[in-house]
């Protein structure tokens, strides 16, 4: 039996559209059922069986009253302003794609009973919501490993959709290749790499070595991780769902297996969709990448929120490829310089 997403806004056009992009991409095995009111919602049979609501924010006070007397679905708001405060909210005004990435990874937390996550704690102020770092004995209750060693992890993100993060991060990864040895993460479930076969599943294949074998996942690593060229590759899954299922303690010995091997320089990492572990991914991130122009207000939402986790964050224009191979490689190697990952000559 399919699930139901239900999704309650004023606006019927936006919500259709929005129903319509969800339920064919990243929520297709979900059945929609779109309201434009809180109350049509509650009288409609089948709402004692929707698992998660998206709500418009201008609900919320007759949202609080019901919830009083009645046992109302896990809900999140679509809000017109960013951030939205002490509940799960995503900003309405961006792309489908984006809201229902956002909207997975709240769900997927909820459900393992890890909104907030583990590894930070909410501080509520006047001014919203700030995020904590944990300290490292709070998180899985061990400590984590500082970043001596020689690997240096590198993520590319955009709140943007089509803006080119998979292709800026490969060019990225196969430059860093002439300076050391080169793994390629992608976390998106459509990386759209016309270098590696479409068929890969090798994101999926490294979650089940990761359960199977914890930190020592390296010594099977040729199940999973494919030769491209220059680069190591670990591109593709079964399901996207299994972004939800790399959590920190997969994530934890995915990074201690790789750190013990000594075998990688740079792990250059596509954070797409991002995962069930993201806070943790961007926690070591010795620099991260932001696709998108600098003046729009989502870039700058998260550069802001990339620097409360303390990481260097550099914002480029968006990415599109074109022009010679040569002239190319000199754009990506600007970039890497500009964030001192290029040193002439090493």
């Amino acid at each position: 039996m399919r699930k139901v997403l239900g999704i309650v806004c004023r606006q019927e056009t936006y919500t259709e559209r929005l129903s319509e992009e969800l339920c064919r991409e990243l929520f297709r095995e979900w059945q929609p059922a779109v309201f434009p009111s809180l109350s049509e919602f509650m009288h409609w049979e089948g709402s004692a069986e929707v698992p998660l609501l998206l709500l418009e924010e201008s609900f919320r006070e007759e949202w609080k009253r019901l919830s009083e007397s009645t046992e109302l679905p896990f809900c999140v708001w679509l809000s017109e302003e960013e951030p939205v405060e002490h509940v799960p909210g995503i900003f309405m005004y961006q792309s489908s794609e984006q809201i229902g990435r956002q909207l997975l990874e709240i769900y997927h937390n909820q459900m393992r009973g890890r909104l907030p996550s583990e590894s930070m704690r909410i501080v509520e102020n006047t001014s919203g919501l700030q995020h904590e770092r944990a300290s490292p004995e709070n998180v899985g209750g061990q400590a984590q490993q500082p970043a001596t060693d020689r690997l240096s992890v590198i993520g590319v993100f955009s709140p943007c959709g089509g803006v080119g993060v998979t292709s800026f991060a490969y060019a990225c990864g196969k430059e860093l290749s002439r300076k050391g040895k080169v793994l390629f993460l992608s976390l998106d479930p459509y990386p759209g790499l016309p270098e590696v076969a479409a068929e890969s599943q090798a994101v999926s294949e490294l979650l089940y070595l990761l359960r199977e074998y914890g930190a020592d996942w390296t010594e099977k690593k040729e199940t999973c991780i494919r030769r491209q060229g220059a680069l190591d590759v670990l591109v593709g899954m079964a399901d996207a769902s299994d972004l939800w299922e790399l959590g920190e303690a997969e994530w934890g010995c995915f990074l201690k297996g790789l750190r013990e091997s000594g075998e990688f320089s740079f792990l250059v990492i596509d954070l797409g969709a991002g995962c069930a572990a993201r806070e943790a991914v961007l926690r070591e991130c010795r620099q991260l990448f932001l696709l998108g122009e600098a003046a729009s207000s989502k870039v700058a939402l998260w550069k802001r929120q990339f620097q409360r986790l303390e990481q260097n964050v550099k914002v480029f224009p968006i990415w599109e490829a074109g022009g010679s191979e040569r002239l190319e490689r000199e754009r990506i190697v600007g970039f890497l310089r500009s964030a001192e990952l290029w040193e002439e000559g090493a």
